[in-house]
């Protein structure tokens, strides 16, 4: 069966996307996977980004039909280098999420944004994590999923990020990588994202060797699937009709 992976973000859970999972009526698997040390995944003594890709690409590629994949926010940057090994990628999705170059322009990529360093914190103030998730998303509702995960999630997988990021050789030039591949491809961003650099992704875009897509949502911050389950889904139904 046709099959849309997703892969969610730092300090987070395959639970973002049980909105759109728990809805879906056409005839295509919808599977999220949990990260090392997120939601229902094991707890390691240690977590690389490496062997993090390989614990994805093990069980994605267990599956033999047609795959698009999406990822949101840090679950995208998974997304794009894993997508070159991926058998019968037909799409890739971007939620809330800017592909890297080399050396690594963080700084570019994302808004500068005080709160989120609360996520790579070993030991966040609650004051700072209310910040934190509050600022992300433009939907308040959904604070108390972000914040129960963001609790769930092992303090080592969570602040490894910030190792990553620093060193000059664990991400490939994903960039280069996105703007290459040949299947669908799609960005999207809520308007209100507080993290993500929508001119560098628009850049990207006009920039890139083959068709990319640029979504904006209406009153949405970096979380869309949670924010704006129906609009989201509706995006999907399309998505698929067109990667698929």
């Amino acid at each position: 069966m046709k099959t849309v992976i997703f892969i969610h973000g730092n300090a987070s859970s395959s639970r973002v996307f049980e909105p759109i999972i728990q809805t879906w009526q056409l005839p295509i698997q919808l599977k999220a996977i949990d990260l090392p040390g997120h939601g229902n995944s094991p707890r390691k003594e240690e977590y690389s980004w490496n062997s993090n890709k390989n614990f994805l690409l093990e069980k994605i590629n267990k599956i033999e039909e047609e795959i698009i994949l999406l990822g949101n926010s840090l679950g995208g940057l998974y997304a794009v280098e894993l997508a070159p090994m991926i058998r019968s990628l037909k799409g890739i999705v971007l939620i809330g999420s800017s592909p890297l170059k080399k050396p690594v322009n963080f700084k570019e990529a994302f808004l500068p944004n005080p709160h989120t360093e609360a996520f790579l914190k070993v030991l966040p103030t609650e004051k700072e994590i209310d910040d934190a998730t509050s600022e992300a998303v433009q939907n308040k509702g959904v604070i108390p999923l972000l914040k129960e995960d963001f609790y769930s999630t092992d303090t080592k997988a969570r602040t490894k990020l910030l190792d990553w990021l620093s060193a000059p050789n664990v991400f490939q030039d994903q960039v280069e990588i996105f703007s290459k591949l040949q299947c669908s491809k799609y960005i999207i961003v809520g308007k209100e994202d507080t993290i993500v650099n929508p001119d560098y992704l628009k850049k990207l875009v006009k920039e890139a060797l083959n068709p990319i897509e640029f979504i904006e949502m209406e009153n949405c911050g970096h979380v869309p699937t949670i924010e704006k389950p129906v609009e989201f889904t509706k995006l999907l139904v399309k998505i698929c009709d067109e990667a698929f």
